[in-house]
């Protein structure tokens, strides 16, 4: 379907406020927080389909508005709105402003849209989540949702989100615990609330100058890049895994392999076969950001459910040389391994204290990815992007709603369960393509 003949029409806009009032405060944003919000981050969106069950939408459409007034409750942070009363550095002012919550209807029935495939029509899916321009203003809402009702009676529901608030792991916690809201069960799992976290470790308080004021202009990054999904099932995820292992000559000292896991053994492959494609100098250094929990990384370590950004960058570095001959692959997986596994305490405070001495307004986890050079991993693996039922039972499909910048790859779970997997690349075209015919060919 061409984007001219999908037609979307939003029908209500909601701004949803916290059922009960919640506490009036002034939150500071970590540093954790402050790396994401740099010129080129958007709102980040995803967009869940459901096909038809013959529910009544409209009972269950006010259900959702219902669930999202209680659950702002607990998490009232996110009603609020970003601040600059305390000086040059932005606060989230918990105001209960709301969110907004927007009702559409397609002129088109699911069948019609291909969602094993992104597509720019799922833009007409969030019509107004792209809050990036105006969401330093105060006057933009941290987090938008629209449900999208398409002729055959399936829906879909979007949302959008300044990364500056929260993480894709509390994002997740949110949006599951909207989900049990809206079917009349009690939140699972409270969120936490502790944003002075930081200012009381002494191991990784930084120097901070607050008086600086916080600049930011967003920048859209995406320009001539391209996206596609690459869908592996459990066998082709084995086989991927299979690759790594035999190339690995290394053996531990009872004899054993190096073990890896499937994530850094998937991403090890793609991260080669990238290298490949883009056919760069034997000599030119390529660098491999993925993003790393930290939560059970600190010292004492955060809950799980701490809802804010706690997510930092594990870097692995090599030559293109050095990942394009035989048995690389392994020598990827072993830096992204390292990268991952030795990723502590003292290099979260590194990261900290350089990003306040020298990336002030930029985010450490983008240096250099629009190069063409580098590549960027990000995954919602363990999260439960399958389970969200907002009483259309679970989806078959949850798809990314944008473009993100060149050498983006994001590892989701698939609709197909067990270790299948989608990953979604962002590329330029000529690059793309002579990507798009290797990956799958799965050879060392």
């Amino acid at each position: 379907m061409k984007m001219d003949d999908f037609q979307v029409k939003i029908t209500e806009v909601h701004l949803v406020s916290p059922a009960d009032p919640t506490e009036r405060c002034q939150l500071p944003f970590t540093t954790f927080d402050l790396m994401q919000k740099r010129d080129s981050m958007p709102y980040l969106q995803r967009v869940a389909f459901y096909e038809s069950t013959g529910k009544d939408a409209d009972l269950l459409v006010r259900h959702m508005k219902e669930g999202l007034a209680k659950v702002l409750v607990d998490f009232y942070p996110f009603a609020g709105r970003i601040s600059f009363s305390g000086g040059g550095m932005p606060e989230l002012d918990c105001n209960d402003h709301g969110v907004e919550l927007s009702v559409a209807e397609a002129n088109a029935s699911l069948e019609e849209l291909d969602t094993s495939q992104y597509s720019p029509l799922f833009k007409k899916l969030i019509l107004r989540g792209n809050y990036e321009e105006t969401t330093m203003t105060g006057t933009a809402p941290l987090f938008a949702a629209q449900v999208t009702k398409f002729k055959c009676g399936a829906v879909s529901v979007a949302w959008s989100f300044d990364h500056l608030a929260v993480d894709g792991i509390a994002m997740m916690h949110f949006i599951t615990s909207w989900a049990e809201a809206s079917s009349g069960k009690p939140i699972s799992k409270p969120p936490v609330h502790d944003r002075y976290f930081e200012r009381r470790n002494k191991d990784l308080a930084a120097k901070v100058d607050d008086s600086a004021p916080f600049q930011y202009t967003f920048v859209d990054p995406t320009a001539g890049v391209e996206s596609r999904i690459f869908s592996f099932d459990e066998d082709e995820v084995e086989k991927m895994k299979k690759l790594v292992l035999e190339g690995n000559s290394d053996q531990q000292e009872n004899g054993e392999h190096e073990s890896f896991t499937t994530y850094e053994a998937a991403a090890a492959h793609f991260w080669v076969e990238l290298c490949r494609a883009r056919d760069l100098p034997k000599s030119q250094t390529t660098r491999a950001q993925i993003a790393v929990n930290c939560r059970p990384k600190i010292v004492p370590p955060l809950p799980q459910e701490y809802f804010g950004n706690v997510v930092l960058p594990g870097l692995a570095v090599s030559t293109i040389g050095e990942l394009t001959v035989p048995g690389s692959k392994a020598v990827a997986a072993r830096l992204l391994k390292k990268s991952i596994r030795s990723f502590g305490m003292e290099e979260i405070r590194s990261q900290i204290q350089s990003y306040h001495e020298n990336y002030r307004n930029k985010n450490p986890m983008a240096q250099g990815l629009t190069d063409g050079v580098d590549i960027f991993f990000g995954s919602s693996l363990r999260h439960p992007l399958y389970e969200v039922d907002f009483g259309w039972d679970k989806p078959v499909a949850v798809r990314h709603g944008r473009f993100l910048w060149d050498g983006f790859c994001f590892f989701d779970p698939s609709p197909r369960g067990g270790r299948s997997m989608d990953i979604t690349v962002h590329l330029l075209p000529p690059i793309m393509a002579k990507f798009a015919t290797t990956i799958k060919m799965l050879e060392p």
